[in-house]
């Protein structure tokens, strides 16, 4: 699971490089702090009882996602908790969404937002819920997505702390997430054999995925995919695709300067800056909730 420690030894170098501002970065660590405080509301041991009872080989086999949400049973008391939680941070840190928490916590009073629906509805990528909910509440659909994913993004991520091992590279070979069904957020490339690895942002999870292939459009036409650096000598990179116009961050673990720890959520949060570059050039992030 998410080594928060690491992720804030990460968040404390970017404080000096200077790079993001530290009222962002306070936000991300604080919004960490809440989603990992809460987290202990939720049995790993239950979880995994759950876990037991999916067919994983089965639904693998027929290329969906291992996690039935038919099947699964969401902590309640862990989504109030951290709804509260996240409402307060972004309160100290977003006063131009002033409105937004107001009517939420409003709608969380007269029991008009099920955070339980509002969880599902983002796994399972329900845009059109969103639109419609966001209008009913008068909350910018923006916010209430990143809400509702930073809600789910802990509790997936103990579902795949479960799963992860149930899947072989060879098992699935697809552009999407093994675990949760989400597109990748991010890519990187192994140190030893630079084979390619996806990364979920949702739940945390990797997965392999041929180098030569865009995850979001299928495209396996070399003259049609390529790659960027914003600094040359730079291990991370952009990776394009000319047919959908989708970008993926890489990090090329080949090119760094010594063998380290990757956390990929930290790189993530460190390579912002690609993400500017690549909007920049004419791409979009391949993750529909951005």
């Amino acid at each position: 699971m998410t080594n928060i420690d690491f992720i804030n030894r990460q968040i404390d170098r970017l404080r000096k490089d200077g790079k993001l501002s530290t009222e962002y970065l306070n936000f991300y660590e604080d919004i960490l702090k809440a989603q990992f405080t809460n987290l202990r509301r939720v049995s790993q041991k239950n979880i995994n009882r759950q876990i037991q009872s999916f067919d994983v080989q089965q639904r693998l086999s027929e290329g969906r996602p291992i996690l039935d949400f038919e099947q699964v049973k969401l902590n309640n008391d862990f989504l109030k908790g951290l709804f509260q939680d996240l409402l307060a941070t972004m309160e100290r840190y977003q006063g131009e969404n002033k409105s937004d928490i107001i009517n939420l916590k409003s709608a969380r009073d007269k029991y008009h937002l099920d955070l339980e629906k509002l969880v599902l509805k983002v796994v399972s990528g329900d845009q059109e819920f969103f639109q419609t909910v966001s209008a009913e509440l008068n909350v910018k659909k923006g916010f209430l997505l990143f809400l509702a994913r930073m809600l789910a993004n802990p509790l997936l991520e103990s579902y795949a702390h479960g799963l992860q091992n149930k899947i072989s590279d060879e098992q699935w070979l697809r552009g999407y997430c093994p675990i949760c069904g989400n597109p990748p957020g991010m890519a990187r490339l192994e140190q030893e054999t630079g084979k390619r690895i996806l990364w979920c942002s949702f739940c945390n999870s990797e997965w392999a995925f041929q180098r030569i292939h865009c995850p979001f459009c299928s495209n396996k036409d070399h003259n049609r995919l390529s790659y960027f650096f914003v600094e040359e000598e730079s291990p991370y990179r952009v990776d394009v695709c000319e047919n959908c116009k989708k970008y993926l961050k890489t990090i090329d673990e080949r090119r760094l300067p010594e063998k380290r720890e990757i956390q990929m959520r930290a790189e993530d949060l460190t390579t912002c800056e690609l993400d500017i570059a690549a909007e920049k050039e004419g791409y979009q992030n391949g993750q529909w909730w951005l």
